[in-house]
């Protein structure tokens, strides 16, 4: 039987997780996968679990939910909660961070994305944010490497063998800015000659205007992302 598992870090950031959650509320077929929340002990941790525990109610998902003691950080809390996904038994996993919001139909496309994966030997990876200013809602594209962090899924296998297996949790790996889990999973993707699919319309939108490297201004919205975009056919170009 397929599982697919959404993994969340979450942070100190109610206000974000709130709104994040409220559009996984309305993501078509939410209540056939599972999430994995992983909470740092930062913030107000009560208001995290009620929203989480509202969103159930709404959503009936299963959700698994981890208490940290210790900080974990932005690199290995991520970490924390996929391979949680992992060893619950996930057959695909998808990183929805607490400050990115998904379109209605981001479960669709990924699935879509991720049955490609399953057919394919050198494509890892589905990245559901794209930064183009125009696009046609149902065209995906093929890239090489790791083109954005924000909303993507791999399979158990990719997970088990080359995304979990080289994951940088404590920003060993790289130099200066490119440091931290996202740019060792592009280098990694790069060097085993891996691709990702990307959409031309954006199935993600980053709110996290406050966070752990960003501030006021810093967010950008994009302008092919819709948050109750319909029913898409995809088509890989």
């Amino acid at each position: 039987m397929m599982k697919t598992f959404v993994a969340t870090p979450v942070s100190g950031r109610p206000q974000y997780l709130q709104q994040t959650l409220d559009g996984w509320t309305n993501v078509r077929g939410v209540e056939n996968v599972e999430f994995v929340f992983s909470l740092e002990p930062m913030g107000p941790s009560p208001a995290n679990q009620y929203i989480i525990n509202d969103f159930y109610m709404k959503t009936r998902a299963r959700c698994h939910v981890i208490l940290n003691n210790e900080l974990q950080g932005p690199a290995k809390n991520h970490f924390v909660a996929l391979q949680a996904a992992y060893d619950l038994g996930a057959s695909r996993l998808i990183l929805g961070e607490e400050d990115i919001l998904p379109s209605a139909d981001a479960l669709e496309y990924l699935t879509w994305g991720l049955d490609y994966v399953d057919s394919v030997i050198n494509t890892a990876l589905v990245c559901g944010y794209s930064t183009r200013e125009t696009g046609s809602e149902g065209r995906v594209h093929r890239v090489r490497g790791f083109p954005n962090c924000w909303l993507w899924g791999t399979t158990r296998f990719w997970w088990a063998n080359y995304v979990g297996k080289y994951w940088d949790s404590d920003f060993s790996t790289g130099e200066g800015n490119e440091r931290g889990w996202d740019w060792q999973l592009a280098r990694v993707m790069r060097e085993y000659g891996l691709w990702s699919l990307q959409p031309e319309c954006s199935r993600a939108q980053n709110i996290g205007e406050i966070g752990w490297s960003t501030g006021p201004g810093s967010v950008v919205e994009m302008p092919t992302f819709e948050l109750d975009r319909g029913p898409t056919e995809y088509k890989l170009i």
